[in-house]
């Protein structure tokens, strides 16, 4: 029996990403071939043992250890490992109804990597109650859409993808305070992270072949420069 695929259309004539409703989870995979998968697990595999060795990496080189910079730290580099575990393990599950459930817990890891970058930023860069404000605003978002991705029983797949987005951005509205607080080369990293993740998010909707495994791609590079923004904030 063969495989149903839906990875460029759903019934609406709509790429699945963009579509509202969930597509039915059939053979090992409901969107991708079992090569496309095996290179989805690999590449976020990798992503999550860079973690690991990334953690190991930030005693030595943060320049000093209190315990506003230790948590922001360990908030976001939590939330990197986090998001690259949840896509590592909904690509490896084999039956419908794990992936089904995983499939959610991937898609809200992206809200509580996106709230887990602002962290260090707003808390050591920017601080005040502009820093605040936009840390809390960014939280409120990714947990609100963390419970519609884990509970509801759509996808919301149009509206994730914007919301990803706006909230990736929303920290323009301080980026004078950003570029001053960070200096130069850590806000150049920051941005082109940005830059990268964004060009990956309108390269997957594309829904061309393995446009999964060179979204991951794109996730490696904005992940890796947004790690050395946050490691080299002063």
């Amino acid at each position: 029996m063969g495989i149903r695929r839906n990875r460029s259309r759903d019934r609406g004539g709509r790429h699945p990403l963009l579509s509202d409703e969930a597509p039915a989870v059939s053979g090992r995979s409901c969107d991708y071939s079992p090569g496309e998968e095996r290179l989805n697990v690999l590449t976020h595999a990798a992503g999550a043992v860079l973690a690991l060795g990334g953690m190991a990496l930030v005693p030595f080189v943060v320049p000093e250890h209190g315990v506003r910079r230790v948590a922001a730290f360990a908030v976001y580099l939590l939330a990197l490992f986090g998001m690259y575990l949840a896509s590592s393990c909904y690509h490896a599950a084999r039956t419908p109804e794990r992936k089904a459930l995983l499939r959610r817990f991937d898609h809200a890891a992206i809200y509580l990597l996106i709230a887990g970058t602002y962290t260090p930023v707003m808390l050591l860069a920017v601080g005040g109650s502009l820093g605040i404000a936009i840390l809390a605003a960014v939280w409120m978002i990714g947990l609100a859409g963390i419970v519609i991705k884990c509970f509801s029983r759509h996808r919301f797949g149009r509206w994730s993808l914007i919301l990803y987005l706006a909230m990736g951005w929303l920290g323009i509205i301080a980026v004078r305070q950003m570029f001053a607080g960070m200096g130069a080369l850590s806000f150049g990293l920051l941005l082109a992270g940005g830059v990268v993740y964004s060009l990956g998010a309108f390269f997957y909707a594309s829904g061309r072949p393995y446009c999964h495994a060179a979204w991951h791609l794109f996730v490696l590079g904005g992940s890796t420069l947004h790690y050395f923004a946050v490691l080299l904030l002063p």
